[in-house]
């Protein structure tokens, strides 16, 4: 009901926010902040550089990346820095009204039942059970008990999904992720990503991947959980970040064909990002490599597009039985399915 109410208040602000366009620049220098600078729409033939040039005590050789958005909200586009305002912002517009069509749609099929509140409570807001001792994923690095999710910033909460996938693995390490690479996708907190790191027969790798604004927090977990006096970290998960609307981020260099398994829980729930989060999926379940996905509906046409999308890639969706999750963690408002790509389908059989 929250997640409704927080699309429903999105959209609302939006239609009655003027857009404006925005330059994000990334500094080498880690100490220094990111910097958005605001741009005016007259300036068309002004370049990104020029921009830039005009700001005191910025250096350009300290710039990494460059990113322009539409504020307040649209996909990132990295933008070269001799390219004009003209042609960084062409079709911005245009998609911005298609996105609030988009997210007004999803408001209004939100289900009143979709999220309510979380099925699993984790002991003092950030403990997980695991083997007989606890697993610790703060929500929010230094703040466990602000609730990450008012913000829109859901990256840095660990929802029920997470917590049915992380306990399906730990039951079933030897039939999942027992000597293999396994990447998790929209990581959040590391929930699932971390708890493999404790399990026997423990996987040979582990990357947990998310957005840049959970990367602080999920270091600070995979530390959290490094030097557990009762649990032993059998590999130290490795921290990417990685954005579906960006392939370049994509871990794709990191697959073993045959010895990968790509995690991802709770990730699907905007229709806008489905397309992305599909494309990521289907790019990174190479050869024989199999995918986890617990996933919890909340709007109908967000399961049409997530499932159709799969199919149409090539990938075939299988649904774990219900009596294979863990006793104590399974909910019937969460599904875990087992995805793999149709051509390697072809070839076990």
């Amino acid at each position: 009901m929250a997640w409704c109410a927080l699309i429903a208040s999105i959209w609302l602000l939006l239609v009655g926010t003027a857009m404006s366009n925005v330059i994000f620049v990334r500094f080498s220098n880690l100490e220094r902040e990111d910097l958005r600078v605001r741009v005016k729409r007259e300036a068309k033939s002004t370049t990104v550089k020029d921009v830039l040039r005009s700001l005191p005590d910025l250096m350009l050789e300290e710039v990494i990346k460059i990113e322009a958005y539409e504020h307040p909200v649209s996909a990132f586009k990295i933008v070269d820095a001799e390219a004009t305002l003209a042609e960084v912002f062409e079709g911005m517009q245009q998609r911005q009204k298609q996105l609030l069509l988009t997210l007004k749609s999803t408001a209004d099929e939100c289900s009143a039942g979709a999220i309510g509140g979380k099925a699993f409570d984790l002991t003092d807001g950030n403990k997980m059970p695991l083997f007989g001792s606890e697993l610790i994923f703060n929500s929010v690095h230094g703040d466990v008990n602000r609730d990450a999710s008012s913000d829109g910033k859901t990256g840095l909460s660990t929802w029920d999904a997470s917590i049915v996938l992380a306990q399906y693995l730990a039951i079933n390490a030897d039939k999942t992720v027992a000597g293999k690479t396994v990447i998790e996708l929209g990581a959040g907190t590391g929930c699932v990503g971390i708890t493999t790191a404790f399990l026997s027969p423990p996987p040979s790798r582990v990357i947990v991947s998310d957005l840049y604004y959970t990367l602080e927090n999920l270091f600070g977990n995979v530390e959290s959980n490094r030097f557990n006096p009762d649990l032993n970290m059998l590999i130290v998960p490795e921290v990417r970040e990685l954005d579906w609307l960006k392939p370049e981020t994509y871990l794709l260099a990191e697959i073993e064909e045959q010895q990968t398994v790509v995690l991802a829980a709770d990730v699907a729930w905007l229709l806008p990002l489905v397309p992305p989060l599909v494309q990521a999926i289907s790019s990174h379940l190479q050869g024989d490599a199999v995918m986890y996905l617990a996933h919890q509906t909340r709007s109908a046409s967000v399961d049409d597009a997530l499932f159709s999308g799969m199919v149409n890639q090539g990938l075939e969706v299988a649904e774990v039985p219900f009596d294979d999750l863990h006793p104590k963690f399974r909910s019937p408002r969460i599904r875990v399915f087992k995805i793999i790509a149709r051509r390697a389908a072809k070839e076990v059989v």
